[in-house]
Parts: C-alpha cells; sequence; structure tokens
C-alpha cells in the first residue's frame, strides 16, 4: 500500500540533491575565492552556508515533510528515512573536488581572486530554478501540509534575494575568458576569438 505513486517521492529526491550539489558548488566557490573577512563572504555566508549538509534551514524543512509523507509508502526503492539522506555526502564532496583549494603564492599564503567566474556565477539563477522545482515537488506528495511550508519558502526566497545582492556586488573574474581567447586565436582572428568567448563563457 502506498499513499502516492513512489515515482513522485524518486522525483523530489533528484531534485533535492541536484539542488544540493549545486548549492555545494556555489558555496565552495565563495569559500574558495574570499577571505571570511570580506563583506561579501560574509553575506553569503549569513543568507546560504548552512550548518547541515551545507544547506539553507528552509530547505531541511521541506526535506521533513517529504520523510514523513514518504512513511506512508511502503513501495520505495529504498526507506523512508534513506531516501533524502541517502548520497548527499556524496554529492558534498564531489562539489569540494569540483570548486578546488585557491592557489597560494609562493610563500604559501592564499591567493584571494574576490570575484567569481561566469560559470560560478550562473550557479545562482541554477539554484533558483532547482529550488522551485524541489518545492514544488513536495507540494505534490499526498499528506503533505501546506501552510507551514508556505512560510518557510517565503523565508528561503528572502536570503536567495539576499544572496542575489551579494552576487551583483561581486566582480567577474575574466582571466578564463582571457585564456580562451588566447587559445582560440591560434586558429582564429582575434576578434572572432572575443565573439566566441562571449557566448561560451
Amino acid at each position: 500500500m502506498c499513499v502516492g505513486e513512489p515515482d513522485q517521492f524518486v522525483r523530489v529526491r533528484l531534485c533535492l540533491l541536484q539542488l544540493q550539489e549545486t548549492v555545494a558548488k556555489h558555496n565552495a566557490a565563495f569559500r574558495n575565492r574570499f577571505p571570511h573577512s570580506h563583506p561579501v563572504y560574509k553575506a553569503v555566508e549569513r543568507s546560504f552556508f548552512g550548518v547541515f549538509n551545507d544547506i539553507p534551514i528552509q530547505i531541511h524543512a521541506f526535506t521533513y515533510a517529504a520523510e514523513e509523507a514518504a512513511r506512508l509508502c511502503d513501495s520505495l526503492p529504498m526507506e523512508p528515512d534513506a531516501m533524502y539522506t541517502d548520497g548527499v555526502s556524496d554529492v558534498l564532496d564531489a562539489a569540494r573536488s569540483w570548486a578546488g583549494r585557491p592557489p597560494r603564492s609562493g610563500k604559501g599564503a592564499i591567493i584571494w581572486k574576490k570575484s567569481l567566474s561566469h560559470i560560478e556565477r550562473d550557479l545562482a539563477q541554477e539554484i533558483g530554478q532547482q529550488a522551485r522545482d524541489f518545492f514544488n515537488s513536495v507540494y505534490s506528495l499526498p499528506g503533505v501540509t501546506k501552510q507551514p511550508l508556505t512560510e518557510e519558502e517565503r523565508a528561503f526566497w528572502a536570503r536567495y534575494r539576499k544572496l542575489v545582492s551579494a552576487q551583483k556586488r561581486t566582480p567577474l573574474d575574466l582571466e578564463p575568458t582571457y585564456e580562451t581567447v588566447m587559445l582560440l586565436s591560434r586558429r582564429l582572428p582575434r576578434a572572432l576569438c572575443w565573439w566566441v568567448a562571449s557566448f561560451v563563457l
């Protein structure tokens, strides 16, 4: 007996893992590029760093609601307690590996770039879309009480607006663009190289 279709719960799991991966990449990038004393770092830390699994607490509220709904379904591919926790540590490890480590000077001091690449900047937009997908997938589960979750969602979007504001104050790292233009210029005219780089970076 299962209240709701098992596929609904699997979709919630996939949406959650995708969101967690993007948030983890975003946060890891900020940690690598800004000293903890920097105003932009502090703004992102307050709005989007999480104590548990590095995600805002409002995401945990939706996850808990999904777990409670999953307990009413006995035909899931895994135990309800594992549906939304299994694989998370792997996602976080992969995100940290993706972000790498900040460069260091010859004396071993960290070189803080204090800027973000195009790819890292786009992560904030991805977080917004993936959060909507995750929230909607949880709302669609049978037995989920929407009222307390809508309050959590409002709180999440308030945090997200602060994140976007911090992103707008973050300089763009043009080093990858210059490197791409240099590589392309071996085969293409310089003007065309800049045109191509403007689309891919």
